[in-house]
């Protein structure tokens, strides 16, 4: 359940924050990419420290942190009116 929820949000995050950063910024495609590589790098740094992680607070907390801080950063996507624009 944890990894539909996951891959549900990615599918809203990615084409929103895209064309957010195309539109607004006047980026191309190549640029607003970049920060998906961005993403991917801290996810593989992440993954690294996983499992020392994952020891300390146990699955179900993990996933439920995991979950919650996805929440919170697909609510932070556009337009967010607390955030210089």
């Amino acid at each position: 359940m944890a990894l539909v929820i996951e891959m549900i949000s990615l599918t809203f995050f990615l084409p929103v924050l895209s064309y957010h950063l195309i539109e607004k910024f006047g980026l191309s495609v190549e640029q607003a990419s970049i920060f998906f590589i961005i993403n991917m790098i801290s996810y593989f740094i992440v993954l690294q420290y996983l499992n020392e992680i994952n020891n300390v607070f146990g699955l179900k907390l993990m996933m439920t942190l995991g979950l919650f801080v996805n929440i919170i950063g697909v609510l932070l996507i556009h337009p967010v009116s607390f955030f210089p624009q």
